[in-house]
């Protein structure tokens, strides 16, 4: 059985307007391995000519896995989720959108909303 591969595809803008199914063995060039060049040429021949990234689902490329709506950027070479807000910034550490406005928990707050759900500290 084949394995899937995904492609993302983008808009003028770079972001991300569809993800396309590709069977592996239409992405493979002459010697049986893969390419990801004969992937988007296959995609440009049976669905549209367009710009075409592969992504992966489990994000081992380009940063994370695509996402409609999302963005990629060419400069990093990696796909971001759409941001929910022109004020969030990307936070390098968790690869999400940061809320400049979230509240910050102390270790007591965490610890004392913990304790009213029942749960033990966390040690």
């Amino acid at each position: 059985m084949s394995e899937i591969r995904y492609f993302a595809e983008l808009d003028d803008d770079s972001t991300v307007v569809a993800i396309h199914c590709v069977n592996e063995s239409d992405c493979l060039d002459a010697d049986g391995a893969f390419s990801e060049a004969v992937g988007v040429a296959y995609l440009q021949q049976v669905c549209r000519v367009a710009t075409y990234l592969e992504s992966r689902h489990d994000n081992s490329l380009r940063g994370r896995a695509a996402s409609i709506n999302g963005q990629y950027y060419a400069d990093l070479d990696e796909f971001r989720p759409w941001q929910p807000d022109p004020s969030f910034t990307w936070d390098d550490q968790t690869g999400e959108w940061a809320d400049p406005n979230a509240p910050v928990l102390t270790e007591e707050e965490i610890a004392a909303f913990m304790a009213q759900l029942g749960e033990p500290p966390i040690a």
